[in-house]
C-alpha cells in the first residue's frame, strides 16, 4: 500500500493530463464523487466502481514511467477513461488525507469482474505459447480485456484506433 501511495504522491495534475488527455482528465474530475468501494490488489493495482451512465467496474496499476495499465468496463476504448481518471484522483485525496486504501475482496463482484477472465486464461492455456502469454499477462493484466475488446473491431476501426494513437504518442 505504502509503494501505491509514493506513486500517488509523485503523481500531478500536468502527468495524468499528458497521460489521459485534458479533456479526459477534466471529466474524470467530475467523476472522483462517484467513486465507491475503492480498493487495492495484492499486486498493486488500485479497483473501483465509478457511476456513469451504468455502474462500471475498473482498475489501473499506476507505473512510476507514467504509462498507467488500467481496464474499464466502460465502452469507451481510445485510451484512458474519465472512471480510471477518477479512481486515481479518488485515492490521491485518500492518500492526501492519510487515510487507508482498503484491500479488494478477492470473493467480491469488483474482483471477479476485473480479474475473473484473466485468472481463467491462466488456468487454461490454449497454445504452445501460453508460458510467454502468461508471463506477459503478469505484466500487463488488461492484456486479455484489451484482446477481448479489439477482437470485436472491423479494420476500419483497428486503423483509425492506430491513428488516434500515433497522434497522441507521437514518440
Amino acid at each position: 500500500m505504502d509503494e501505491i501511495f509514493n506513486l500517488l504522491d509523485g503523481l500531478n495534475k500536468v502527468d495524468l493530463q499528458r497521460w489521459a488527455g485534458g479533456k479526459i482528465y477534466d471529466r474524470g474530475e467530475e467523476y472522483v464523487g462517484k467513486v465507491t468501494g475503492l480498493s487495492h490488489t495484492a499486486d498493486g493495482a488500485l479497483a473501483a466502481w465509478v457511476t456513469g451512465t451504468e455502474k462500471y467496474a475498473a482498475f489501473v496499476y499506476l507505473e512510476e514511467d507514467g504509462d498507467h495499465t488500467f481496464f474499464c468496463t466502460c465502452p469507451y476504448d481510445w485510451g484512458p477513461c474519465k472512471h480510471v481518471v477518477a479512481i486515481i484522483l479518488a485515492a490521491s485525496d485518500r492518500a492526501a488525507r492519510k487515510k487507508a486504501v482498503p484491500r479488494l475482496d478477492e470473493k467480491g463482484d469488483l474482483y471477479r469482474i476485473l480479474f475473473a477472465d484473466r485468472e481463467d486464461d491462466r488456468a487454461c492455456p490454449e497454445d504452445d505459447d501460453a508460458d510467454s502469454e502468461g508471463a506477459d499477462r503478469e505484466k500487463n493484466p488488461g492484456k486479455a480485456q484489451i484482446e477481448k475488446a479489439l477482437s470485436g473491431k472491423s479494420k476500419r476501426e483497428l486503423v483509425a484506433l492506430l491513428v488516434d494513437l500515433a497522434g497522441r504518442f507521437q514518440e
